[in-house]
């Protein structure tokens, strides 16, 4: 639960086995998740990933998500890696 209220979420990570790459599994579990989060209250989706990880940024778009402007993220000892 975040402080104003609303149900949060967090997926630490999304993984799929490369014998099952690109046959459309990563977009199924997604959508599976994102419907578990709807029937639990949550209003919306934010994904987040590593500006050079292509093939999580290809799913993304393939599952009709916008990329926002003007999001900076932080981490605190080096969590996120460099």
């Amino acid at each position: 639960m975040q402080p104003d209220g609303q149900l949060l979420i967090l997926l630490g990570r999304e993984l799929v086995n490369l014998f099952f790459s690109l046959k459309g599994i990563g977009a199924k579990l997604s959508n599976m998740l994102f419907e578990i989060g709807r029937e639990m209250g949550c209003k919306g989706i934010w994904l987040a990933t590593k500006i050079d990880n292509a093939e999580a940024r290809a799913l993304y778009k393939k599952l009709a998500t916008r990329q926002t402007k003007d999001i900076v993220g932080y981490d605190r000892d080096g969590v996120m890696g460099d």
